[in-house]
Order: C-alpha cells, then structure tokens, then sequence
C-alpha cells in the first residue's frame, strides 16, 4: 500500500487521465498521426517525406484531405480517448514525421458531429464499447480461470473480420513473466521484429486459444445488418452479443491473424 508522499510523488510525474467504468481501470492516450499517404502505407512511411500540405482546399496535398481522412479514421479514436481523459478537444499536428505543416485545436463536440451526427449517439456507443469489452474480458477470464495462477500472463488480440462478419478475438498465455518480458520488449534486434522470427528462433511454440464474437445492433427495435445507423435524438440503439470459444489454434493461423491484425 502506497503512503500519502508516495500517491504524490506518482501523481506529479504522472501526465496521463484515467477513468474508471465497471471492472476495468483505463488510461487515455492521444497519439500523433502522419500525413494521409503515410498512414496508408506506414512500413514505407519514408517514401511519403516529399508530401507536403501547401493548401488549404483540394483532393491530396491540403487540410481539406487531412480532415477528411481523419473523420474516416483518426477522429472515431480520438473521441473515445478524450472521453476516457474528460478532455474537450485536442491539439492535432499536420505532419510527415519530419516536417510540421500546422495545428489545429478540434473540439471534442465537432469530432462527435463529424463521426455520429450527435453527441449522444457518441455518448450510447462510447458506453457499449466499453460494456462489451468488459463482457468479453470476463467471458475470457472465466473460460481461463482453470489454466490460470500468478506465474502465467495472457496477451490479447482483437481483430475484426470482413469475412465472417465478426470479432475475432486470439488469447496467448504466456508461462511465465520474462517470455512476455522478452517478447515485447521495446527494443529487439532486426532479425526478431517479426514475430514468426522470434518465435522460430526461440523455439516457442505458442499457446493461443481463439473467440469469435458476434455482435447485432438493434435501432429503435430493428436488426441491423451492415447497413448505416441513422440515428436522430431520442432513438433507441442496442447492440445484443454471442460468444464463442472456437479452441486452440495452430502456429500458422495465429501468425497469419497476427499479421493481419496488426499490418
């Protein structure tokens, strides 16, 4: 247990807001983001150093094409860390990662707008992202309970399936602390950045359990099936889910998801 002095001395080098929602403790992080080319095409992110915004308006090469491909994408993340951290809106860099172009301070309000039309469609599906993890967290831990003691670290992967139109969720238990230790450490030499390296070269055979998690949402009483939400204030919007433990994997179904999940 932590004294009062030790509390402090934590807070104060302490920069990130967390927030507390049922079982689970989070931590909100905002992260930078490149220029669109880059993002698109991160493992050759330094072909993309000629890119350069020089205008305010047009398809490539502007703000007006950042924005756009930031309320596809970078925005939908943002909201839901500002909302951890109770922030009330963020400080973006127009960047190459060598070259700042601008900044733009965004409101938490216009992100929410730009992505779900409406705060409060935002604030329903913030709150059922949130409750599913925590379900299937659970769902996870009490399906491991048995194999489980203090020794034994389990990392999790999720990944979100065009071709079976569910969450595929893959559960790694590690032995002991020091493989994971090792594993994802920050630093490993170039030949061992590839998982399939590291695993072949240490002759580790890992124990991989896979979830498939199906979800349906429901707006205002109706089943949806991949189509848009067109939510309007005061709508009802629910989302049912189904779990389902597939089994053990083999080695190369779960290089195969790592690589997919995480390109």
């Amino acid at each position: 247990k932590l004294s009062k002095d030790e509390k402090q001395l934590l807070a104060q080098d302490d920069y990130f807001r967390y927030m507390k929602t049922g079982k689970m403790f989070l931590r909100s992080q905002i992260d930078t983001r490149g220029v669109d080319p880059e993002g698109n095409d991160i493992k050759n992110y330094i072909d993309y150093l000629d890119y350069h915004i020089n205008r305010y308006r047009g398809s490539t090469c502007s703000y007006e094409r950042e924005y756009f491909d930031l309320i596809r994408g970078g925005f939908l993340k943002y909201i839901m860390q500002m909302k951890i951290g109770s922030m009330q809106g963020a400080a973006i860099a127009y960047h190459n990662t060598q070259r700042i172009f601008g900044f733009e301070y965004v409101k938490l309000d216009d992100m929410e707008k730009r992505v779900f039309g409406s705060k409060e469609f935002s604030d329903i599906i913030f709150s059922s992202s949130l409750s599913i993890l925590e379900r299937i967290l659970d769902f996870i831990i009490e399906d491991q309970r048995p194999n489980l003691n203090k020794h034994k670290v389990i990392k999790i992967g999720f990944y979100a399936s065009d071709e079976i139109g569910q969450l595929v969720v893959m559960v790694e238990i590690f032995e002991k602390d020091q493989i994971y230790t090792e594993r994802f450490r920050e630093i490993l030499p170039e030949y061992l950045l590839k998982p399939i390296d590291y695993y072949i070269a240490h002759n580790v055979k890992p124990q991989v359990v896979r979830y498939n998690v199906a979800m349906e949402s429901i707006h205002n009483g109706v089943p949806l099936i991949r189509t848009p939400v067109f939510f309007e204030a005061g709508d009802n919007f629910e989302v049912k889910v189904q779990f389902q433990r597939v089994g053990h994997i083999g080695f190369n179904e779960y290089m195969k998801f790592i690589h997919e999940a995480y390109k």
